[in-house]
């Protein structure tokens, strides 16, 4: 019996009844990243963090894995699973923080402290994984680094930012590639400052890949699925968030009904908030991608 033909009129609904009949036939699992939006995470079979579609890869039954995220989540998975097919809807859905470190460059990085310990962000490219001694994600980098050898210099590529964190958090010499991501970098740090001001009761939530200041004005710093963690617990009658905002759609799940959430904006240009490049993943191209076993 042939697959459904989408149709222009098609809403999420009837794309998850299509996608699941698919995956159906084809033993597969959608992971999608906490910041995917585009309507992908109302239908995944896992929606996580980093850290937690590794995870669920790993206990996953499927024979077939189709990874909403960035391609370099994408690889890794594949790397922790080799017998299985792992597929993304769309090829260039890569990363700012891969593409500001390329593999040669890293390498003579590397050649110059040939003692460090180097530490490589889950985003970056297999080359530059290679290249590394261990891969960490953003909630499991400071637990890591405070297992390692104290008198040994720390490596960390590509995010600066998350260098500068781990080194407030753990004292360590942490040497930092400087990569950073377009999208908590761009957050901007006036209105954050007026908002402290303005509202003094709020819960200010941000990324350790924001910069300096915008930690600094913020009352709990961590991974996504450490903020919706604490968000969970805390329960405040107003939280302003400092990442990416397509988190905000499972922080208002679990702050209570009554409270307010405030995005901070973009202070460059581009105004970005959400990552342009794991937003070029679609339902229609996760269809696709399904139906012709490939991007």
């Amino acid at each position: 019996m042939p697959v459904a033909e989408p149709a222009p009129t098609w809403t999420v609904t009837d794309w998850a009844h299509a996608l699941q009949e698919l995956k159906e036939r084809c033993d597969a699992a959608i992971l999608a990243h906490w910041y995917q939006g585009n309507g992908i995470e109302e239908i995944a079979d896992v929606v996580g963090d980093s850290l937690q579609l590794l995870q669920a890869a790993l206990s996953l039954p499927h024979s077939t894995l189709v990874v909403a995220a960035t391609i370099f989540i994408a690889e890794s998975v594949k790397l922790l699973c080799p017998e299985k097919q792992v597929l993304v809807p769309d090829p260039l859905a890569g990363c700012s923080l891969a593409e500001s470190c390329p593999p040669e460059l890293f390498a003579r990085f590397r050649e110059m402290y040939p003692d460090a310990i180097a530490l490589v962000h889950i985003q970056s490219s297999v080359a530059v994984k290679a290249l590394g001694d261990i891969v960490i994600t953003t909630g499991t980098a400071e637990h890591i680094a405070r297992q390692l050898p104290a008198e040994r210099i720390l490596l960390l590529a590509p995010d600066h930012e998350l260098g500068h964190y781990l080194r407030q958090r753990t004292g360590r010499h942490i040497v930092s590639w400087f990569g950073a991501c377009i999208v908590h970098t761009s957050f901007s740090v006036e209105t954050l400052r007026h908002w402290r001001l303005q509202y003094p009761d709020a819960l200010v939530l941000c990324s350790p890949q924001c910069p300096p200041e915008i930690q600094e004005l913020s009352d709990f710093v961590g991974s996504s699925s450490q903020l919706l963690r604490y968000a969970a617990t805390h329960s405040p009658p107003r939280a302003i968030l400092a990442t990416d905002h397509n988190l905000a759609t499972h922080l208002r799940r679990v702050l209570p009904k009554e409270s307010e959430l405030l995005l901070v904006p973009a202070a460059n240009n581009c105004h970005c908030t959400r990552c342009p490049y794991i937003r070029l993943n679609s339902l229609p191209k996760l269809y696709e991608c399904l139906r012709h076993r490939k991007p």
